[in-house]
Order: C-alpha cells, then sequence, then structure tokens
C-alpha cells in the first residue's frame, strides 16, 4: 500500500509538471504570435512608405 501511495503522488507531481510546462508553451506561443503580428504591422508600414516614397520619385 505505501508504494501505491508514493506511485500516485508522483503521477500527480508528473501532471502538475504537465501543466505548468503547457502554460509556459502556451506563453511563449502567445509571445510568438505578438511578435509574428508586430512584424506584419511594420511590413505593411514600410510598404506604405515604399509606395509613398515612389509617388514623391515621380512627382520631382
Amino acid at each position: 500500500m505505501i508504494k501505491n501511495n508514493h506511485f500516485i503522488k508522483q503521477i500527480h507531481a508528473l501532471n502538475e509538471l504537465y501543466s505548468k510546462l503547457n502554460i509556459q508553451i502556451q506563453n511563449i506561443c502567445i509571445k510568438q504570435l505578438k511578435m509574428i503580428k508586430a512584424n506584419d504591422l511594420n511590413t505593411n508600414q514600410i510598404d506604405t512608405l515604399r509606395e509613398q516614397y515612389q509617388l514623391l520619385l515621380k512627382q520631382i
């Protein structure tokens, strides 16, 4: 019975570690998605600036 209780405690500890790891992975994924979104916004801004620059060049 003692071995059984020890085994159950180990399973609970593993489940807790798995849960913490899962949360960390989710947080990393969220950070990556935010970085991708920021990069997309920067790319859009650069494209807009490029277009404006080209229009200015045509006017000169």
